[in-house]
């Protein structure tokens, strides 16, 4: 038996130093081009980048004008979206250190949905060929842990609400103070404006949905949900001082170019369709093409699972649907968020409601998308 359990830890470990090996492989290209890399420059080389470059060069000082840039760009104007990468750029050159963030990338992306995943569906081929597609998705190096974090994010949170982790009192062992710590990172290399506050929002939900569960069942009420949220909004407050000033006191803050956008609207139908099909700007999951396959083996999934429907655990199935019906809402609202209706209406108004982006929510449509072919795979995998 002993040797059996050895055999499986093994195993798992080996697909988990192959991901990272592959993460690896996957900057080979990179070291080998050099500056001659094939880099997406919009919104990187010609935005975000000098931001990490001039935060880099004025941190740690009083300097709260940028004169390299506009002849005086406040630095509230330049507020990078992962905080903590800032001191790759003040250690290292830009190139190096734009590497040293995509392999960073890399190597969190494959790890958090490879746990994330093992946790979900107990089934390491799985996790490891998931987590190997997620990691290659096309993420923006300067947006950080937004979008390539968030496995990692709910990987640690699920980890804090588990029996074995936390009762129902707070307290804080080996296991929950990893958990916190990388509910920390993920804070300081994420951005507030573009994902956190979806991530807020989302994690909001979970934690009522388990106090109201809690009370339903009358069981213990975890408050691990709750400590994490307020953990997360901490960390933002505490990284994004600037960005809060501009919020909640703007007559003290400097005019945004914001202030003056003007935003077009889109097709409903056109919208919605390209959210579901392959997503949203930014956050493209390239889903679109395994949906011919997923509606052909649809045909014989469901012959199988009336065949062994008695003997079926059917919780995959039950996860796999409620993130399916979460992702199709999210996309309904991003197609009517860019209707025409909204869209005039946040042209009209003024403040927040007009330079805030509220359809980035949508950026956690590819992290979606990689829990639903997993657990997928793992129903498919557990009927045949």
């Amino acid at each position: 038996m002993n040797r059996k359990k050895l055999l499986t830890e093994k195993i798992e470990n080996m697909y988990f130093a192959a991901g990272l090996l592959l993460s690896c492989l996957c900057m080979i290209p990179f070291l080998l081009l050099g500056t001659g890399s094939i880099i997406a420059y919009h919104d990187q080389l010609d935005g975000e980048l000098l931001g990490y470059l001039l935060t880099a060069k004025y941190l740690f000082t009083d300097i709260r004008i940028y004169p390299e840039i506009m002849n005086g760009l406040p630095a509230a104007g330049a507020v990078v979206p992962a905080p903590l990468f800032v001191l790759l750029y003040g250690l290292f050159k830009p190139f190096t250190a734009f590497l040293l963030t995509q392999w960073i990338i890399y190597l969190i992306s494959f790890t958090g949905m490879y746990f994330l995943l093992m946790k979900l569906t107990q089934k390491k081929s799985i996790s490891f060929g998931i987590a190997v597609v997620f990691m290659l998705l096309p993420f923006y190096p300067v947006y950080g842990l937004c979008i390539p974090g968030q496995p990692l994010l709910l990987f640690a949170i699920l980890s804090l609400s588990s029996e074995e982790c936390l009762s129902n009192r707070i307290h804080l062992d080996q296991k929950s103070f990893v958990c916190y710590l990388l509910i920390v990172l993920y804070g300081v290399l994420s951005s507030l404006v573009l994902v956190g506050f979806a991530c807020l929002l989302a994690l909001s939900f979970f934690a009522l949905l388990q106090t109201v569960l809690g009370f339903y069942h009358k069981k213990r009420v975890l408050h691990s949900p709750w400590v994490a949220l307020a953990v997360l909004l901490l960390t933002y407050l505490v990284v994004n001082p600037s960005l809060l000033q501009q919020v909640f006191s703007p007559k003290t803050a400097y005019i945004s170019h914001r202030t003056e956008m003007v935003s077009y609207p889109l097709n409903f139908v056109d919208s919605l369709k390209g959210a579901f099909m392959a997503g949203v700007p930014y956050a493209q999951s390239y889903h679109g093409i395994l949906l011919f396959l997923i509606g052909f083996c649809a045909l014989i999934f469901i012959y199988i699972f009336f065949k062994h429907l008695a003997s079926l655990d059917l919780r995959p199935l039950y996860r796999a649907g409620g993130i399916l019906l979460v992702i199709f809402m999210l996309c309904l609202f991003y197609a009517f968020y860019s209707s025409t209706f909204v869209t005039e209406l946040r042209n009209a108004s003024g403040g927040v409601l007009k330079t805030f982006n509220l359809s980035r929510i949508c950026w956690l449509l590819p992290t979606a998308w990689c829990i639903v072919g997993g657990v997928s795979a793992r129903l498919f995998d557990g009927i045949m």
